[in-house]
């Protein structure tokens, strides 16, 4: 086996491991179709990949025109697939039909075996070039739109020359077929590089929304942590406000007692007040003693702890007082 078979057996062993990292992440993130379309398009590169390697090393011409005819299909449904990664990189509009209608004609077509020279033993027929040419052609717009994309955004340019390489790799190809010599196959390697740099563009905007993502979630914790310190205020401070309404209550409870036995007490040091009426004021006095203590107590037991003794309850009974409330309120209204 060449240097140059094995490079291309590499590159197709590197496709055929994009195409299988794309499709698990496509699993884990269905919403991006694109990764579901890169696997495709890697798989479909690495077959291109791998026939031109057996290609090379054919035995006989039967087996090169079977492989010729496989690498040219797999080319035309690369090109196929190639618009809607190019639109999904870009996030722009992209003449999607002449390229994929003619990438798919033209893989048809090549696995039916009509560009392919049997004599020739894998080499393409006359109309096999004008068909290449075609090709070649339909997708130019494409790789030219993808250009003008990375003058604007970072990370597009390098998928760009690959993408430019690869277009004049199959030119060069074409050109040798044209004037009698075998090609040198650069399109098969150039494929691959643009597979390449294709993926990894991918695989940094991946890690790029993952860092997003991180960034989101810890902004995201600092505010809900932010949430709760205002929730924990804004009950301190309802706290706070309904302390200060006992409080503004029971000194309102207190004051009345205390101005009751403030004027007994008074009427008491009188040397006028009779035998009576300091009996009606003892009384007054204890009776005003019995609303503070009992006030002081009913105090204690609100700041003591309610223990749960759950009771149970007759749900028939209650229904029918909540009918009958209902019945009275309707018929009230």
């Amino acid at each position: 086996m060449s240097i140059h078979t094995t490079l291309l057996v590499g590159w197709s062993g590197t496709l055929a491991f994009l195409a299988v990292w794309f499709t698990l992440l496509s699993r884990l993130r269905p919403d991006e179709s694109l990764f579901r379309i890169f696997a495709r398009y890697s798989i479909t590169g690495a077959c291109a990949v791998l026939s031109t390697a057996a290609l090379l090393s054919a035995p006989d011409a039967s087996f090169a025109m079977r492989a010729r005819s496989f690498q040219i299909t797999a080319f035309g449904l690369a090109v196929h697939l190639l618009p809607d990664i190019v639109r999904g990189l870009t996030q722009r509009a992209v003449r999607s039909v002449p390229p994929r209608v003619v990438g798919l004609t033209f893989a048809v077509l090549a696995a039916s075996g009509v560009f392919v020279d049997p004599v020739d033993g894998g080499g393409f027929t006359p109309v096999g070039q004008v068909a290449g040419l075609i090709l070649l052609g339909a997708v130019t717009p494409t790789i030219v739109t993808l250009a003008h994309a990375a003058l604007t955004t970072r990370g597009l340019g390098f998928v760009a020359i690959a993408l430019a390489l690869a277009l004049a790799g199959g030119l060069a190809d074409l050109g040798r077929l044209v004037v009698g010599q075998p090609p040198l196959e650069l399109g098969a390697h150039a494929i691959g590089f643009a597979t390449l740099a294709i993926g990894a563009t991918l695989m940094r905007r991946v890690v790029q929304a993952e860092g997003e993502l991180e960034r989101s979630s810890r902004e995201l914790a600092r505010s809900l942590e932010e949430l709760h310190t205002a929730e924990r205020a804004l009950v301190e401070a309802r706290s706070r406000a309904a302390l200060g309404e006992l409080a503004a209550v029971i000194a309102h409870e207190v004051r009345n007692p205390l101005a009751v036995l403030r004027n007994a007490a008074s009427s008491l040091r009188k040397p006028t007040t009779s035998s009576v009426d300091i009996e009606t004021l003892v009384e007054i006095i204890q009776e005003e003693t019995r609303r503070l203590d009992q006030l002081g107590r009913s105090l204690a037991r609100y700041a003591e702890p309610m223990p749960y003794r759950p009771e149970p309850l007759a749900l028939e009974a209650l229904f029918k007082d909540v009918a009958t409330a209902v019945r009275r309120a309707h018929e009230g209204s």
